[in-house]
């Protein structure tokens, strides 16, 4: 059986979370983006006005933003 207690990832509906993203600082949403799985991540990313997305993908703190850029959709 795997034990799934330990995962650090939060599913939110890409839209919604996209919506309260966009006027949040660029390094937190960085940050809660992380948090996210990675297919969820790359949606909210989408779904930013371009500036947006282009800040935060700037951001030292976002992990894998290469991979979250190649499975834009």
């Amino acid at each position: 059986m795997q034990d799934n207690t330990n995962t650090t990832e939060v599913v939110r509906d890409p839209a919604v979370l996209a919506a309260e993203l966009a006027d949040a600082h660029v390094a937190n949403t960085a940050e809660i983006l992380n948090e996210q799985l990675t297919e969820v991540a790359s949606e909210v990313l989408a779904r930013l006005p371009l500036d947006r997305a282009v800040e935060v993908l700037n951001q030292p703190e976002l992990e894998s933003s290469a991979e979250l850029i190649a499975i834009l959709p």
